[in-house]
């Protein structure tokens, strides 16, 4: 039987069967006998849904299917030099295989390299057909068949999912700082390039995620454990450097093929500076607002000594500390506590820091007793007049430079206060002082004694009350009192009380005395006082006194005028028997 005849290259194909190849003159140039049905109606590539053609030598094709006319085309014009040597292979009687072999409309050299363009999407935007080709050795020596699969929708889908994965990839690193996985040990088994807090992404794959969380935050409710979806999660991290780091998660749970949870995988963003912000902000609004109220309590209070007791008061719950002291500056080289809330370190362990105020320091910090002392100096006019002390929980230590504002504004404040203390006590003391012999006036005797024996210490000691008239007429009256008046500190203790009463009388308050010793004193004032002189005319004479006592019994208390008032009537019974004389009291009225 004639063989069948192929289509000529470029010739439409008879149908059926749909084959295409050169005319043939007989071998070697033509198909050789038995070949011719490979093509036919009914024959073996029939229903095959690739490309398949025969080629001889000088790649000529011998015959082809009809979804093998693009290769046949190719392999016509000579220039398709991967399937040439593919063929040379085959006809040399080895098979040999190119994968991808990429046919580009319109450019026949289509011998594909990786990264070639021409595929769906790709720079060039040319259309392009790939095929997995296969050459196999046919009738060693005289031809070769050549198998052709189209994989030009699964190169086209893999190159769309590889774009797709880096796209995806892209979005990520741009949207979050930190990407992760786990596996069932909550181990990172992936870490995003980048790395987070100081740790290259290297030195935390195969690490425990959960020995960088800070204490607290690990266990089950960790997001690199999460057995359900989560999302804006906050967590700290524990950086290369030892401080925290602030994220917000969103993370799902990992399954296996059984449904079994095997691990998380999230993102994380990095809002540790937002935080810092926002907690800074609160920090103010918590200072600002501490400060109104602090100020509004002094302000409440109209003498000093209450507001600086207030202010103690408020501070200690205000600022979360153990006690607050305020002290105030006197006489140039010491502080008076004038106020305290709370419990405070010894004393002598204040004062060495104290000490360091006065040396001119602005502020003094030292742990003390398992706490942490703060020593602020109050100022007025640039000038140290106190210091504000605080002690605290030595675990508040990192919350120095946060108080340090408030501290600077409350210490302006208790700077304003001591001054006005100081001040209005300077008056006290001018209001209660008598001009002529700097002695205790009235007043000021009457408000010492009584603040005495509000004391239960002072209440409780029996004392004596002398009442003493001075005969200082004369043309020099100022200075006789004057004279006895240094008489007087003279005969008086740190512990005892003189005053000037008006005129000529003066007052002794004696602390601790007994009726024995109070006779002693009299008799040591009546000695004393004849060393004074004063002048009547031209001569001088002795200065005459009168005395009279009244005894204060502890077991009889009674109120300062009314002990002020028996010893005034003692006075007057030792009057009349001249100078020298002295008179005791009747006992208090039991």
């Amino acid at each position: 039987m004639a063989p069948q005849r192929t289509a000529k290259l470029g010739e439409p194909s008879p149908e059926p069967p749909a084959t295409v190849g050169p005319e043939t003159e007989g071998a070697p140039d033509g198909p050789v006998a038995g070949d011719s049905g490979l093509f036919a109606a009914a024959g073996p590539f029939e229903h095959y849904p690739g490309a398949v053609l025969l080629a001889g030598r000088g790649g000529r094709v011998l015959g082809a299917t009809a979804s093998a006319q693009a290769l046949a085309r190719e392999l016509a014009s000579g220039s398709a030099r991967g399937l040439d040597a593919a063929l040379t292979a085959a006809l040399a009687g080895k098979a040999a295989q190119i994968n991808p072999f990429v046919l580009t409309a319109g450019a026949p050299d289509a011998a594909d390299t990786p990264g070639t363009p021409g595929t769906p999407g790709t720079p060039g935007g040319r259309a392009a057909q790939a095929y997995d080709l296969t050459a196999l050795p046919w009738r060693t020596g005289e031809s070769a068949l050549v198998i052709a699969r189209d994989i030009t929708v699964e190169r086209s889908l893999r190159a769309a999912l590889i774009e797709s994965r880096e796209r995806y990839k892209d979005l990520v690193e741009a949207c979050s700082d930190f990407a992760w996985e786990t596996d069932a040990e909550g181990r990172f088994t992936f870490v995003s390039p980048r790395g987070v807090a100081g740790y290259a992404a290297g030195q935390l794959v195969g690490q425990s995620a959960e020995d960088f969380l800070f204490q607290g935050e690990a266990g089950a409710g960790s997001p690199f454990a999460t057995r359900a979806p989560i999302e804006g999660i906050e967590i700290r991290l524990r950086g290369a450097d030892e401080e925290a780091a602030c994220f917000s998660v969103a993370a799902v749970p990992l399954t296996g093929a059984d449904g079994a949870w095997c691990g998380a995988r999230g993102v994380c963003r990095d809002v540790t500076r937002d935080r810092d912000r926002a907690a800074e902000l609160a920090r103010s609004h918590h200072r600002e607002a501490l400060l109104g109220y602090i100020l509004r309590i002094v302000r409440d209070e109209l003498d000093p000594a209450a507001m600086l007791k207030a202010a103690a008061g408020a501070m200690r719950p205000a600022l979360s500390v153990r006690g607050v002291a305020i002290f105030r500056r006197q006489g140039g080289e010491r502080f008076a506590r004038m106020a305290q809330s709370g419990r405070l370190p010894e004393a002598q362990r204040i004062a060495a820091l104290l000490a360091r105020v006065l040396a001119g320091e602005d502020e003094v910090a030292a742990c003390v007793d398992r706490g942490r002392l703060l020593i602020k100096a109050t100022r007025v006019e640039a000038q140290a007049n106190g210091a504000l002390c605080l002690w605290r929980d030595d675990h508040r230590r990192g919350n120095d430079a946060e108080n340090a504002i408030l501290l600077a504004e409350i210490a302006a404040q208790i700077g304003v206060a001591n001054e006005q203390l100081s001040r209005e006590r300077q008056m006290e003391r001018q209001s209660s002082i008598d001009a002529v012999t700097g002695l205790l006036n009235r007043p000021g005797f009457v408000g010492s004694l009584a603040s005495r024996f509000a004391r239960a210490g002072d209440r409780d000691q029996a004392s004596a009350l002398f009442a003493i008239g001075l005969d200082a007429a004369g043309a020099d009256q100022d200075q006789v009192l004057a004279d006895f008046a240094v008489l007087l500190k003279q005969q008086t203790r740190a512990v005892d009380l003189a005053a000037r009463f008006g005129g000529a009388e003066f007052t002794l308050f004696l602390a601790g005395i007994d009726a024995e010793n109070a006779r002693r004193k009299a008799a040591a004032l009546l000695a004393a006082a004849g060393s004074l002189r004063r002048r009547k005319g031209c001569e001088a004479t002795a200065v005459g006194l009168s005395i009279g006592v009244a005894f204060y019994d502890p077991a009889t208390p009674e109120a300062v005028e009314a002990l002020i008032g028996r010893a005034d009537r003692a006075l007057r019974a030792a009057a009349p028997a001249g100078e020298g004389a002295v008179r005791f009291a009747e006992p208090a009225a039991g």
